[in-house]
């Protein structure tokens, strides 16, 4: 591709590549006032090696055997950006891509990326085939491969997540777009790329996107309403009781129920799996990591109950906040509570004690009236 700039002449570049548990007054639902919440979409591949999904990525064709592939469910898939290597292929006109944009609701902060690649070649040639890595817009490159560079490999090609495939992007290309390319390119028009390698996977250039670990980041916090339930008002709570609300959040979606008593987390429950995705699979980096750019639904509709034996009787101050896959908080419930529960029946005691036991009793006068009863 030929970047014209003002004044200067052309030249050659590659074409595209916490909870935060908020305070208010009794029985008052409001939304938190807090920092930005962080999470992480795990594509194509999770940290521990299961095939995921491949969330908001695209991909893109440009011109005979160009090939954008999604194998990401195979044994070892990948997202495969390729020119195919049984015919040439016309210089800065052949193209393959896979681009993500993170939805408006979100930055993309911070991504880590599992790739592979090679390009065919021979010397004296008028074009070369290529492969980039870019963003936030195509020319914008981190990382090149350029056979006319000598290069001809990046990383390990079918190892996905070797350390030798691992590329962290810098901050200065984190923005709204991410992208791996491939193509042909020259500074002759019409020049071509040769074709017939031979290669056991059909491509004379190609890069494969195995994993990535995206951070997304979200400013607007949930909120919510029509609080009610045992929990808002009974002065004295034993077993477990109970919580309704309703909630929305225009992001990531609404995920947990947190109760935190005496500033402490004691239960989390999340309130709508949204068919499974609304399930971490696993952290990165201290953050929840889902396999969707917007795992959780956007609104629900809960009645939680929280179990109160988790916590000594007494008093304590009881706080309960509906959180987003983000982290951001915002408080269903905000007062001091009473706990008062039964203690557990006390087993057997003594040398040998046995919940078997029975003890008999009879009437020496008469000897025919016996009493049976189990131990305890």
């Amino acid at each position: 591709m030929w970047v014209w700039r003002r004044g200067v002449a052309p030249v050659l570049a590659p074409v595209a590549l916490a909870l935060a548990l908020a305070t208010a007054a009794p029985m008052v639902a409001a939304p938190a006032v807090a920092r930005a919440g962080q999470y992480v979409v795990e594509a194509c591949r999770t940290t521990s090696g299961e095939a995921a999904p491949a969330d908001d990525w695209s991909g893109s064709e440009i011109g005979s055997e160009a090939v954008a592939e999604d194998t990401c469910a195979q044994p070892g898939g990948a997202l495969v950006a390729g020119l195919g290597d049984s015919m040439t292929h016309v210089a800065n006109a052949n193209r393959a891509s896979w681009t993500f944009e993170p939805p408006a609701f979100d930055q993309l902060v911070g991504a880590a990326l599992w790739r592979a690649g090679y390009l065919h070649g021979a010397s004296g040639e008028d074009a070369w085939y290529q492969l980039w890595l870019a963003g936030p817009v195509p020319t914008d490159v981190f990382e090149e491969c350029l056979y006319a560079k000598n290069c001809s490999a990046l990383g390990e090609a079918g190892q996905p997540l070797s350390a030798a495939n691992r590329v962290e992007v810098p901050t200065a290309n984190l923005g709204s777009e991410l992208s791996l390319n491939v193509s042909c390119a020259s500074g002759l028009q019409k020049a071509e790329c040769h074709d017939d390698f031979g290669d056991p996977d059909g491509y004379a250039a190609v890069v494969y996107l195995y994993a990535a670990d995206l951070t997304l980041e979200q400013a607007a916090p949930p909120t919510a309403s029509n609080v009610s339930g045992e929990l808002t008002s009974a002065p004295t709570l034993s077993g477990t009781s109970d919580v309704a609300f309703d909630a929305s959040d225009p992001g990531s979606g609404v995920y947990e129920a947190v109760f935190s008593v005496d500033g402490q987390v004691v239960q989390s429950t999340v309130l709508n799996e949204n068919a499974g995705k609304c399930t971490s699979v696993g952290a990165v980096d201290g953050l929840a990591a889902f396999e969707y750019v917007q795992p959780c639904p956007t609104s629900v509709s809960a009645d939680v109950g929280f179990d109160t034996t988790r916590v000594a009787n007494g008093e304590h101050h009881l706080v309960v906040s509906v959180i987003d896959a983000a982290g951001n908080a915002a408080t269903v419930l905000d007062r001091n509570v009473t706990i008062e529960n039964a203690p557990p029946p006390g087993g057997p005691n003594g040398t040998n004690a046995s919940p078997r036991a029975t003890l008999a009793v009879s009437w020496k006068a008469t000897g025919g009236v016996r009493l049976t009863s189990g131990y305890g």
